[in-house]
């Protein structure tokens, strides 16, 4: 059965409950791997309790073992102690602490970096004026770059075109006062000077500035644009659509292509929502 034992400076105690019946003149083994004695000793009188549970002990130091000799029987499961005396020689093995861990090694600390060496004005004037040097330089680069990029080309690029013409405000609509050379309009043949622009794709015109007109004439180039015109008195309602392919102008040789104008008349239209200057298309 499981037991202990407990050692002082005199004797030792050993306690102990067996799982079976015991009886009297029977032998016990116990292992007791923590004790330890110089000498073997047999048949070494011993007190228990009960009183006279055991006879006699012996000790064998090779097995470590314990043998009790039962002086009467015991029941299973009671508690029985034996006293071994010191003079038995028995006794515990003293624990073995841990082993001793050397000394942990500090690590030294990293030193500290070394702080760069200051600037002195004259230095420090010096590194602004190349860094001012190296951005002028390359500012002029970039502007230099774009200079030489040929001006985007508003066909290429996708961009609105008109149909060429110079327009005037009017009551019933945008009054055509010029054609620019080589436009879309001049091209065609189907708008001349003097024609009132009554409605484009539909829309009528009636009251609009001739800046709004002009942007209703703009589109991609290519594209069909219908516009209706009265070349009579607008009162009569007689008018005519035609369509235009808007390309771009064909600037004149020799020059630049004009700019296309809208231009504010105050005496032709009493209701005109006027602005200096005029649009371009």
């Amino acid at each position: 059965g499981g037991g202990g034992g407990e050692a002082s400076d005199s004797d030792i105690t050993i306690s102990f409950r067996p799982k079976m019946p015991l009886m009297a003149a029977e032998t016990v083994q116990l292992v007791l791997g923590e004790f330890e004695s110089s000498i073997d000793f047999i048949e070494r009188s011993v007190q228990s309790i009960p009183q006279g549970a055991f006879a006699c002990a012996s000790w064998s130091e090779a097995l470590k073992q314990l043998t009790l000799t039962l002086g009467s029987d015991i029941a299973a499961d009671q508690q029985v102690t034996v006293l071994l005396p010191a003079t038995a020689g028995l006794r515990r093995i003293a624990p073995a602490g841990p082993p001793a861990q050397p000394p942990a090694l500090e690590e030294a600390p990293a030193p500290p970096a070394a702080a760069p060496p200051a600037l002195t004005e004259e230095e420090r004037k010096a590194r602004a004026a190349a860094k001012r040097a190296q951005f002028l330089a390359q500012q002029q680069q970039e502007q230099q770059q774009q200079q030489q990029q040929p001006p985007p080309n508003p066909v290429a690029a996708g961009g609105l075109v008109g149909v060429g013409v110079d327009l005037e405000n009017h009551q019933w609509g945008a009054l055509v006062v010029r054609l620019l050379p080589g436009g879309a309009a001049f091209q065609s043949g189907r708008l001349s000077q003097g024609d009132l622009i009554t409605h484009v794709e539909g829309v009528p015109c009636r009251g609009m500035h001739c800046s709004e007109v002009l942007g209703m004439l703009m589109g991609p180039p290519l594209s069909v644009v219908r516009v209706s015109v009265a070349r009579g008195p607008p009162e009569d309602e007689g008018s005519e659509t035609v369509s235009i392919t808007r390309v771009e102008e064909d600037p004149p040789e020799g020059g630049e292509g004009e700019e296309l104008e809208c231009f504010d008349i105050p005496d032709a239209v009493p209701e005109p929502p006027a602005e200096a200057g005029g649009g371009a298309r």
